[in-house]
């Protein structure tokens, strides 16, 4: 499907057989998509855990996650027919605006454009990563200095809260603005897991529109 994001580069996670039948045959509704999400989570889990207990883990497991939050981010944007770049700038315009003082700081012109600014001009999956990357310094310094398996852990906790979204979307209980939100939301944790912790720089290639 043209919306699909880009798919992870090489292997796949040995120890998630659901995660890996997606990647191989693809995803074709929204139930599909949720049991990704599901899976995603648990292979974080399991990462988070391989680091506690000092064992071997393996970092593709991350750069999986990141990119099936991507590709569950487009392809519902595709079924719902929601513009996934525009839902995402606005979401994070959103997030800029709350943020009170230090967002009136930066519409004064005392310093640079805001990564939503950048988002909502962004035509390609790299820039929207550039976007997000400077959104993060600017409104989120406290999260993005901590150390790399706290910051994996809060990611983690904010992916947890989609999946019952994601149900109440497919009761229909969930309103238009709340799905933008939630596929906006796992734009962002993909990107930032695929930057952050991967340092895999997306491509310059569309984001299509749904």
């Amino acid at each position: 499907m043209e919306n699909q994001a880009p798919r992870p580069e090489v292997g796949m996670d040995p120890e998630t057989p659901i995660l890996n039948e997606f990647l191989e045959h693809g995803i074709d509704n929204e139930q599909d998509c949720f049991k990704v999400l599901l899976a995603v989570l648990n292979g974080i889990a399991r990462y988070i855990d391989y680091i506690h207990h000092c064992e071997p883990a393996n970092a593709a497991i991350i750069r999986d996650a990141g990119h099936q939050l991507l590709n569950v981010a487009s392809l519902l944007a595709q079924f719902k027919g929601l513009h996934l770049p525009t839902a995402y700038a606005e979401r994070l315009a959103q997030i800029e605006e709350a943020n009170g003082v230090k967002y009136n700081r930066f519409r004064r012109g005392l310093l640079q454009p805001t990564g939503a600014d950048i988002v909502a001009v962004a035509n390609s999956w790299q820039a929207m990563q550039e976007g997000q990357s400077l959104h993060d310094e600017q409104f989120h310094p406290a999260v993005i200095n901590n150390p790399e398996i706290w910051k994996l852990g809060h990611y983690a906790n904010h992916i947890s809260k989609l999946p019952l979204y994601f149900l109440e979307g497919m009761d229909g209980e969930r309103s238009e603005t709340d799905s933008s939100k939630d596929l906006a939301d796992l734009t962002a944790f993909g990107i930032k897991l695929i930057t952050e912790f991967i340092g895999q720089r997306l491509p310059d290639t569309p984001v299509h529109s749904s």
